[in-house]
């Protein structure tokens, strides 16, 4: 019986995890400083998956992100991801990541908590032109 609870209280926590997870805003879009209208290179990016600790005293925190969809004219962009909870930053802002495939982990430095996730911001930088 013991073991059962358990098991319901896990089933519990993890859906209220993933449920937190799937409402989250992603934010993003093109900012441009100066004159140069081909610094887009891609407005289709989306979140492929997310490191979350499921076991543990760590259980509920998410220590990376994975980011799809990227064009291949972003190759050679940094990418870069922030993490808020009601339009605070609650990460440090993670190390940019040099884009080379369509798909990128991007590692946070403080693991967050997935219930305390309502934002992600993640924006590309860089010399690379829209195709």
């Amino acid at each position: 019986m013991k073991g059962t609870a358990y098991a319901l209280g896990l089933l519990l926590v993890f859906g209220a995890v993933f449920a937190a997870a799937a409402t989250i805003n992603l934010n993003g879009g093109t900012i441009q400083f100066g004159e140069d209208l081909s610094l887009v290179c891609d407005d289709a990016v989306r979140v492929v998956g997310w490191g979350l600790e499921t076991d543990g005293v760590n259980a509920g925190k998410v220590y990376f992100v994975r980011i799809g969809g990227i064009s291949s004219s972003c190759f050679g962009n940094d990418l870069f991801v922030n993490v808020t909870s009601g339009g605070v930053v609650i990460t440090d802002e993670a190390a940019p990541v040099t884009i080379d495939a369509s798909e990128e982990k991007v590692d946070f430095q403080t693991p967050v908590l997935a219930s305390a996730i309502t934002d992600l911001h993640i924006w590309i930088e860089g010399p690379e032109s829209a195709p």
